[in-house]
């Protein structure tokens, strides 16, 4: 499914449902608008929202740089500039909570095999 669609996660929950996988559907479904209890594990839907973040096209390009574009584009409509803002800020929040968890960085993961940043 072509990211940046407004209908995006429902396309691809469709698709995943049309393939008998109907758990993957709803995490994904539920992806692009969470709301979350930082007492509470961390939930699937999270960590496929924050890996849409996280990469742009094919390539991992963490945070900054997949947002930077973004706010630029947005610089002269202050509602969606606020909007980007605030996805990148719950970005960065299930970032850290990641991190916390796995015991390192993300970007560390970046240009590891599986098997060479097995955590």
């Amino acid at each position: 499914m072509e990211r940046g669609r407004p209908d995006h996660a429902r396309r691809g929950a469709n698709l995943l449902r049309d393939l008998d996988l109907p758990l993957m559907a709803s995490i994904v479904e539920s992806h692009m608008d969470l709301s979350w209890d930082e007492d509470q594990p961390i939930r699937e839907a999270e960590v496929v929202f924050l890996a849409d973040k996280l990469v742009q096209e094919n390539r991992f390009v963490g945070l900054a740089a997949r947002f930077v574009r973004r706010m630029y584009d947005f610089a002269l409509d202050s509602q969606a500039w606020d909007y980007a803002r605030d996805r990148l800020g719950a970005a960065r929040k299930i970032a850290e909570r990641i991190e916390a968890v796995i015991g390192r960085s993300l970007d560390s993961l970046r240009d590891c095999s599986p098997v060479a940043c097995a955590i």
